[in-house]
């Protein structure tokens, strides 16, 4: 098998497998929160994509450091 096929493959299920998270955790908090606006959707939508995409960010700069 090739070795970016795979590469491919687990940057793909890591994505599919962060999306979920996020939406998991979207609607946690849409359905606790009453009085939602379009301005704190949007900071909700905002902080979690950032932290979504901090992670793995992190996670490859330890393993390239190590």
């Amino acid at each position: 098998m090739n070795c970016g096929f795979i590469d491919f493959v687990s940057v793909f299920l890591l994505g599919i497998g962060l999306a979920m998270d996020a939406f998991s955790v979207c609607v946690g908090y849409g359905v606790c929160f009453k009085n939602a606006n379009v301005s704190s959707a949007l900071r909700l939508a905002g902080t979690t994509a950032a932290f979504q995409m901090a992670m793995p960010l992190m996670g490859w700069l330890t393993g390239a450091v190590l």
